[in-house]
């Protein structure tokens, strides 16, 4: 044999020496069927230096520079691409929580009513406030951060309301909002709707977090008249009624909607409660075109009527049902945005495949052009918000071509 041939032979064979190891893991990595971490999770996958790539979303796996001459170790690593990626991600997800902000009407007209409690018997309106509140945020005090302003304040001045909160917004926020409601005697004098909505207002602009924020005001009434002369200033210019419609107003061009819920209200309160939830954007139902809600003579009730306790919860029910975020952070991009799957687990705790659906009507789709967040739509959603249910979600990234069970 010639002997720079030889000696050409014996330099490539050396290179392949090097190279196969590498080479060896680079295609284990593509035979991975998932890569999951503890619970579920996605985890960090191993690159052929040993190394552990989590910043990648455990998008493993190498790109080989062509050796210089004389360097016999494998030093220059690429970062993967689609085509280099080949073991799927199934991870599950958590929907983001909603903050929601109560206030809560503490006027003495809401102990000098009787409504059906519960338990059927006879209970005084904050009685069945206080029922009824317990209940809704022990159900979901996991998926939605609650937080508490009682007004008037205090029982000793008409229409008081200062910046303060009685409860912060937090998760898991049933003991501190129950402690706080239970205690309350419900002996305030006045009703400053336009107050309270304001300072709920400024308290939701100053807490930072990136969740979606709601107010939900429970009254069994209209503001308070100015015949007092006491509920003046801005928040009875040009009248009380009017004061509280634009504080809503204003709550809702800062992105903060207000549901209403009247507690028990009579007839006379119709009109003022249809403009509060107006402006609040969550009139339900939807005002029809040509209605005026200003008209006395209009009775559809465009807020949340509870007559008695259960009202209370169902309102409180929908409420939440609602504000429940059906959106799910997936941290970075997938690899192949055109092969993922989404599945919801069912009663049974089965997971199952939800449709693509980017008509957003009941399936999912992603929510932007930078494939960092999908959403589920429709009855799928229902699923996932119900509170009762196994709703686990799972999404499965998938290779360029492979197809996911």
């Amino acid at each position: 044999m010639n002997g720079g041939l030889f000696l050409a032979f014996a330099d490539v064979t050396r290179r392949l020496r090097v190279v196969a190891p590498f080479l060896a893991v680079a295609l284990s990595a593509c035979s991975a069927s998932s890569v999951s971490g503890p619970g579920g999770g996605a985890g960090p996958t191993t690159n052929a230096g040993g190394t552990t790539d989590s910043s990648t979303g455990g998008r493993g796996g190498i790109l080989l520079d062509v050796l210089d001459s004389g360097n016999a170790d494998v030093t220059n690593f690429l970062q993967p691409t689609e085509d280099a990626n080949c073991g799927h991600r199934n991870f599950d997800v958590t929907r983001r929580p909603a903050d929601l902000l109560l206030l809560i009407d503490r006027s003495a007209s809401m102990i000098e009513h009787d409504v059906t409690g519960l338990g059927g018997q006879q209970v005084t309106r904050a009685q069945a406030a206080k029922d009824a509140v317990n209940q809704a945020i022990q159900q979901t005090e996991a998926a939605i951060e609650w937080g508490l302003k009682m007004f008037p304040e205090g029982n000793t001045a008409y229409c008081v309301v200062t910046p303060k909160v009685d409860a912060d917004l937090a998760l898991n926020n049933y003991a501190k909002i129950s402690g706080v409601i239970n205690a309350d005697a419900f002996d305030g004098d006045g009703t400053p709707t336009a107050a309270a909505v304001s300072a709920a207002d400024t308290y939701l602009t100053n807490f930072q977090d990136s969740n979606a924020k709601y107010i939900v005001l429970a009254t069994d009434g209209e503001p308070s008249s100015d015949d007092k002369n006491q509920c003046t200033g801005d928040f009875a210019n040009p009248d009380v009624k009017t004061a509280a419609v634009n504080a809503v107003a204003t709550a809702a061009s800062h992105g903060f909607k207000t549901f209403v819920i009247g507690v028990n209200t009579s007839s006379s309160s119709n009109v003022t409660l249809n403009r509060l939830a107006q402006a609040g954007q969550t009139a339900n139902p939807a005002i029809a075109a040509g209605e005026d809600i200003t008209s006395s003579k209009d009775t559809t009730q465009h807020y949340y009527a509870a007559a008695d306790a259960q009202g209370l919860v169902d309102s409180l029910s929908q409420i939440t049902g609602q504000i429940s975020d059906c959106r799910f952070s997936l941290g970075a991009p997938p690899p192949a945005p055109d092969n993922v799957v989404v599945k919801i687990s069912d009663a049974s705790g089965s997971r199952v495949r939800v449709p693509l659906d980017t008509s957003h009507s009941d399936g999912w789709d992603y929510t932007g052009a930078d494939q960092l967040t999908i959403q589920v739509y429709g009855t799928w959603c229902d699923k996932v918000k119900a509170p009762t249910a196994n709703n686990a979600v799972s999404i499965i990234f998938g290779c360029k071509g492979e197809i996911i069970p």
